[in-house]
């Protein structure tokens, strides 16, 4: 899969670019989400699982984390065994593996990536601090030693974040994720996720929880070569991640890392964060709203 650009968008790209049918154009905004302003800064404690797939554009990974924190979001960073692989090639001089190590070592909690589940369920995490986990396939079962005991990874990091997105979503993932497959830690916890239930689960959670608890958002921004892109199955499936209610930033047309020209290309890391920090303050004030709400009927009882 592709996705990356190593250089500025071609002038007057081909209609042979135009978007699949059934999927959304380049040139628009992720679908229901509004305009969010550049400096805008989530106030409240909040984490985001950031999945990052085998497309090239994997190597923006590192700016998308930064972003984030910036913003003032935890990332739970959940690598593919592809997406690791393409963090170790050079672009544009460095290396994002090492520029992801760096700021694990600036926004890390200590310790190990596993150490983290416990950190989180023990509430050992400061409200106000931003940090930083990276996960790979290989963390899902390497400390799982005690049934009944050990934390099951792809669940604890379903509990304990509140937007899941995606980018670059390759080609591989999104069939993965359009057929319900869960072959890596990343598929695994999209499995996990709060969405799209069944009414037997969804109600009694709803009254417990609120309705906020069993409508955690998803946001992808798919990234791969222009032929893969246009072939009519990759529409067929963005449709069906988007009839589950998962929100897609387009990607845009532009010469690839491959070397051709065409639709395929990640959306800007500027474009994905916006989208998925608005999309991740609606549901934080829709979860504060609920909890007003509850207080207020406790009060009244």
């Amino acid at each position: 899969a592709e996705g990356a650009s190593p250089a500025a968008p071609a002038a007057g790209a081909p209609s042979a670019d135009a978007p699949a049918a059934g999927v959304p154009s380049a040139d628009s905004p992720a679908a229901g989400a509004p305009d969010l302003p550049a400096d805008v800064h989530i106030g409240r404690r909040a984490s985001v699982c950031l999945g990052v797939s085998g497309s090239v554009a994997a190597v923006k990974a590192p700016d998308l984390v930064r972003a984030l924190l910036q913003r003032g979001v935890s990332v739970d960073l959940i690598l593919t065994n592809s997406a690791c692989k393409l963090l170790h090639a050079s672009y544009h001089g460095a290396v994002p593996w090492e520029q992801l190590q760096r700021l694990a070592a600036e926004h890390g909690r200590g310790g190990s990536a596993l150490a983290s589940l416990e950190a989180s369920s023990c509430h050992k995490q400061a409200a106000a601090e931003t940090t930083l986990t990276i996960w790979c396939d290989a963390d899902e079962w390497s400390a799982y030693a005690s049934v009944g005991d050990d934390q099951v990874v792809h669940v604890e990091l379903a509990k304990r974040n509140q937007l899941l997105l995606i980018a670059p979503l390759c080609a591989n993932t999104l069939a993965s994720a359009a057929l319900g497959l869960c072959g890596s830690l990343l598929t695994c916890v999209l499995r996990a996720w709060y969405y799209d239930l069944d009414a037997a689960l969804a109600e009694p959670l709803a009254r417990r929880a609120g309705a906020q608890a069993v409508n955690r958002p998803i946001v992808v921004a798919p990234a791969m070569n222009t032929v893969m892109y246009h072939q009519r199955i990759t529409a067929t499936h963005l449709a069906a991640l988007t009839a589950r209610g998962v929100h897609m930033v387009p990607p845009v047309s532009k010469l690839l890392a491959c070397g051709d020209t065409g639709m395929g290309a990640m959306a800007p890391v500027d474009a994905v964060v916006d989208a998925a920090l608005q999309f991740l303050q609606e549901h934080l004030a829709a979860t504060e709203a609920e909890a007003r709400g509850d207080e207020a009927e406790g009060e009244l009882a």
